[in-house]
């Protein structure tokens, strides 16, 4: 209980009134914390903490920054974040012709057969012409709406291959032939066409047209979900069935299915996505994508996918419906439209918690993995129909990736190599762009950050091509609550001063994220280019004070306390475990009405000063006091 003072030139330490000589003295006595760099390190210079992003390769997925390894992540972003220090609009999207087919369906197939594409809009086969940008008229009717298609050499013809659930159809260039074997999904291997009934029958043809059943996978009905090439153990490659229960070996000398190390848990959507790519298979379960490498005797499965970290935003968490190599990246066709309930999966000693959230509205996407992270490069107008196909080909001579989605087929250029945003300048860009920073809080939760500049470096600036920058702050992610910076229109360095140049106080903040849109003209082989973000802020602790005081005990004492009492309780306070209560007013409410606002809690931290000896605790001492 403090005991209030009464008169000039008096404190109050540990409920023991003394009189001080002269007033105290206040001085501040916190510290700003020390200067941190976040990023890229350049060379250290002022007493400004900075956050430096110029690398963004690590991809989306980050959504609170960790300092020490998210400085190469984002949380979310439509921009091209391939090439250090670039970030700049993504690869233009084209859009087909509408195929002129009548009446609600889906794009089943998407594939070629001689530099020709090929769709399936609904039951209707047709083909594009790449000239005149048309689907032309209806070259086949399929039994059924298509669910896998391949193009292949079998016996010296050239056949597109489509399976239709009750049947398989193929065309050799002149006859579009159905075949009433089973097939849900097909592969080619060993110079034969195999394929996977709903029921998980194995069968082979050699002769097509011909077939042959093989094995049968020892589950219900209705569970397989793939058919894909991979390498066995042994280093051949072989066929695997993809299952909602795991990955099945195709022992072709047996002619039976063997379970794999990759098995889980009953997952409705696992295996949409199963494919090869460099040197691994992958296996997609929902928004999860598993890694798998099979060396001599084991298999090392890792979790890839864009589940990981923070996920995605919530309006493009959903299926991955399909998987897709490339020169560069695997691609992943992600349908938001729909989502099962959230699983959680073990296997092979690995485990994941994510969730694969149901999703009440959604967008389709096109997600791409480098080998280090996760990209965008396309993502659908609204939440409208699923993505359903996909295809990357050289047809027409040009590398692209082809898809279907909401009745209408697009294709997106590919590139063949690495390449530098500077050395372009043919590459068609889209209009715009959206890129989001994680959330970051300056690494410590008890300080108060104060923002004071935002430099950025861009080329490729114009009065049309463009980076619009905003800020939100203290996890308020509301469009309507974020301040906007300003808009860099010219080439060079740009610095904005927080909150804006009239009023350069700076923003007070506990966490703090960046949105930058990026916009181009009508030339669409010009994007803007943003080079790099530095964000410079000090880190400030509440403030803490500490009184210097010279204390007086006379011989007699005073204040209802003897010298001795008043010495012991000095001493004491100097090597109490706890604060002591230390106030010099003498009210306990103030103007404001505010209870005890002139009560510390405070260390005695330094005390020297001359007191007498024998039985005489008198003295004078210089005693400093600080809050912790």
């Amino acid at each position: 209980m403090v005991q209030r003072v009464e008169g000039a030139n008096e404190i109050s330490i540990n409920a023991v009134r003394y009189r001080t000589r002269g007033p105290v003295r206040r001085f501040l006595a916190s510290q700003p914390p020390a200067r941190i760099e976040v990023g890229e390190a350049g060379p250290r210079s002022g007493t400004k903490s900075v956050v430096h992003w110029t690398d963004w390769r690590g991809g989306i997925g980050i959504q609170r920054m960790d300092p020490a390894r998210d400085s190469d992540r984002c949380w979310w972003s439509t921009c091209n974040l391939r090439q250090k220090r670039h970030l700049t609009l993504p690869r233009l999207t084209t859009t087909t012709a509408a195929s002129g087919v009548a009446g609600g369906w889906a794009v089943g197939f998407l594939n070629e057969r001689l530099n020709v594409i090929y769709a399936g809009f609904g039951t209707a086969v047709r083909s594009y012409n790449n000239t005149t940008d048309s689907w032309g008229s209806t070259l086949a009717t399929l039994p059924a709406v298509a669910t896998d298609s391949l193009n292949i050499r079998l016996g010296g013809v050239e056949y597109l291959v489509i399976a239709t659930t009750g049947g398989y159809t193929y065309f050799d260039g002149t006859t579009w032939t159905d075949d009433t074997k089973d097939t849900q999904y097909l592969v080619f291997w060993d110079n034969r066409l195999w394929g996977i009934d709903s029921t998980g029958l194995l069968w082979s043809s050699g002769t097509i047209g011909v077939e042959e059943d093989d094995a049968q996978l020892p589950l219900p009905n209705s569970t397989v979900t793939n058919l894909f090439l991979a390498r066995a153990p042994g280093g051949d490659v072989i066929i695997y069935a993809a299952t909602t229960n795991g990955v099945y070996a195709h022992d072709a000398d047996g002619k039976r299915f063997i379970p794999t190390e990759l098995t889980f848990p009953t997952h409705p959507d696992a295996g949409l996505g199963a494919t090869t790519w460099r040197d691994a298979a992958y296996i997609s379960a929902g928004l999860g994508v598993f890694k798998q490498v099979v060396g001599n005797d084991t298999a090392v499965v890792t979790l890839v996918g864009p589940d990981q970290d923070h996920g995605l935003p919530a309006a493009y968490r959903g299926t991955i419906a399909a998987l897709i190599p490339t020169q560069n990246d695997l691609l992943a066709l992600l349908d938001a439209t729909a989502a099962p309930s959230a699983v959680t999966r073990h296997m092979s000693g690995v485990a994941s918690n994510a969730e694969v959230i149901q999703a009440d509205t959604g967008r389709a996407a096109i997600l791409a993995w480098d080998g280090r992270g996760w990209q965008v490069l396309w993502t659908s107008a609204g939440a409208t129909q699923a993505i359903t196909a996909g295809h990357v080909s050289n047809a027409y001579s040009n590398y692209r990736v082809w898809w279907a989605q909401n009745q209408r087929v697009y294709w997106q250029r590919l590139p063949r190599d690495i390449v530098n945003p500077d050395e372009l300048t043919t590459e068609p860009y889209a209009a715009s762009s959206t890129h989001e920073t994680p959330w970051y809080d300056g690494d410590e939760t008890h300080t108060t950050n104060l923002g004071v500049v935002l430099c950025v470096d861009a080329t490729g600036m114009s009065a049309n091509e463009t980076a619009a920058i905003r800020y939100r702050i203290n996890f308020d992610d509301l469009a309507a609550n974020q301040t906007t910076v300003g808009t860099i229109v010219a080439n060079g360095h740009t610095e904005y001063l927080l909150p804006n140049a009239t009023t350069p106080e700076g923003v007070v903040i506990r966490q703090i994220k960046f949105v930058v849109d990026l916009a181009r003209g009508s030339t669409t082989t010009l994007s803007p280019d943003v080079n790099r973000f530095d964000f410079y802020f000090t880190r400030k602790e509440d403030p803490r004070w500490g009184v210097a005081v010279t204390l007086m005990i006379p011989p007699g004492g005073e204040f209802g306390q003897s010298a001795e009492q008043m010495y012991d309780n000095i001493v004491t306070a100097a090597g109490s475990g706890v604060m002591v209560q230390v106030t010099w007013r003498n009210r306990a409410v103030n103007e404001a009405g505010t209870v005890n606002p002139y009560n510390y809690y405070m260390d005695v931290v330094q005390m020297t000063g001359v007191e007498e000896t024998g039985q005489d605790f008198s003295g004078e001492h210089q005693v400093v006091l600080v809050q912790r």
